[in-house]
């Protein structure tokens, strides 16, 4: 089981790899689009976390099978751009060249990274023969039914049709859920461990990025501690989901360690 464990977090690891690669390519891209479209001038520090954003509400709106709360997102978004595009400012503004800024994507996989790590030590216990997992987080195992039954049916909801047979618009963790189907479909790894080792990670690294860039935006010396800043924030978001939510399954019952989704 240890080994099979290991091939679990390891392939973990690669789909992680691939999510913040798209991040980030996405965020830079979009950063870029709304430069030479709209001519509004974004900041490309904040690339990662606009990415982060934008690939599940892009993803939806060709998954979605129904409503989809990215029509709401995307209305909101259009309506702000004819705004921003008629104003003065933005009407004589040159669009600005391809930019990107090396540090804060440095920072954000670091904390990517500790975020990964944290979800692993805190989620198996390694011996010689291989890691073994402590138990289920009930939460993100509900978060994985979710997932499953937003793949296979394209429509939002809190109740999956796995459990009711039935399924129906409902708006409900819309980012993590369509994130965990696009992540899913594209490398095969299961729903719980998409949920657990690389949603999760994802997260709590994007609330510490927008604390880590908040900082930096105050100046003064909070620019000075802003790695630290988000650094807390990551450890705040990483307590949250260690321990508010424990795993308070054993090994013999964690059906989506042997039988991932």
């Amino acid at each position: 089981m240890g080994e099979m464990v290991a091939d679990f977090v390891g392939g973990a690891a690669i789909t992680l790899g691939l999510a913040v690669s798209l991040c980030i390519a996405a965020g830079i891209l979009v950063s870029y689009l709304l430069s030479r479209i709209a001519g509004i001038r974004t900041d490309p520090s904040w690339a990662p976390l606009l990415g982060l954003l934008s690939v599940p509400v892009a993803y939806s709106l060709v998954a979605a099978h129904g409503p989809t709360m990215s029509y709401g997102i995307v209305g909101t978004l259009a309506i702000w751009l004819f705004l921003e595009r008629r104003s003065a400012r933005t009407q004589h503004a040159p669009p600005i060249a391809l930019v990107v800024e090396w540090r804060p994507i440095a920072v954000f996989a670091g904390y990517v990274i500790f975020g990964f790590g944290w979800a692993v030590a805190t989620n198996f216990a390694w011996y010689s023969e291989g890691p073994l997992p402590l138990g289920l987080d009930t939460d993100l195992a509900y978060y994985a039914l979710v997932t499953e039954s937003l793949g296979q049916t394209g429509v939002e909801t809190y109740y999956p049709d796995t459990l009711t047979g039935q399924v129906g618009f409902v708006p409900y963790h819309f980012i993590e859920l369509w994130l965990g189907v696009l992540l899913h479909r594209a490398t095969g790894l299961g729903t719980y461990a998409v949920q657990q080792l690389v949603v999760a990670p994802l997260q709590v690294a994007g609330v510490a990025f927008a604390g880590y860039q908040l900082a930096r935006a105050v100046g003064g010396r909070a620019r000075q501690y802003a790695i630290w800043v988000g650094l807390a924030a990551l450890v705040l978001g990483q307590f949250d989901w260690t321990l508010v939510w424990p795993n308070d399954f054993t090994i013999g019952t964690n059906y989506f360690f042997l039988n991932p989704l």
